[in-house]
């Protein structure tokens, strides 16, 4: 007898069924399971660190990679935080872009029209933490360098408060912030 499990967590029962409905039709089961080992397998080999030490080898080319795969589609143990997110789509950009940019667009969203960012969300925290604009550039550049995708910066992103931008302007109203209607140039760029 074979058995096909899934573990996961949801927020909903209807987004548990929507899953299990989404894993579990009987055949898609083997599609998702060859598309899953496809992704790994492109992972691994898509960039690979060559060192003496076959064990840093491996726990590069495979876990670090894993790792930081989990933490971008999870987020943390406290959630996902907005600097925390943008730091594992740079590092994600590299062998996965297309989840790079879908998470940019995620966390862009969390930005407020006055540039600043909330500290996290899942669970929505307002706390003010001066660096989170900063990693908005950095973190685009990294995903545009890898990919050449360019017209990535005129995709619109509407912010948390109000109104809506392109990506390039979300990334100068995070470096040119207003504090009582006087914008300043953010001085926190890395």
């Amino acid at each position: 007898m074979n058995w096909d499990v899934i573990f996961g967590a949801a927020d909903t029962q209807t987004t548990a069924v929507g899953y299990y409905n989404k894993f579990f039709e009987s055949e898609k089961i083997e599609e998702n399971f060859i598309k899953l080992r496809a992704s790994k397998e492109k992972m691994i080999n898509d960039i690979v660190v060559d060192t003496p030490d076959e064990k840093i080898n491996y726990i590069v080319n495979n876990w670090v990679k894993q790792q930081m795969i989990l933490c971008a589609e999870t987020g943390r143990a406290t959630g996902k935080g907005f600097r925390n997110q943008l730091r594992d789509y740079w590092a994600v950009a590299a062998f996965d872009p297309n989840l790079a940019k879908g998470k940019i667009i995620e966390t862009l969203k969390f930005q407020y029209s006055d540039g600043e960012c909330v500290r996290g969300w899942l669970q929505l925290d307002h706390h003010n933490y001066s660096d989170r604009p900063t990693w908005i550039a950095p973190t685009i550049n990294a995903y545009i360098k890898e990919t050449g995708d360019v017209d990535f910066l005129n995709i619109i992103v509407p912010y948390l408060d109000k109104g809506e931008d392109t990506v390039w302007e979300h990334i100068q109203t995070g470096l040119f912030i207003t504090h009582d209607k006087q914008p300043s140039f953010c001085a926190r760029i890395i």
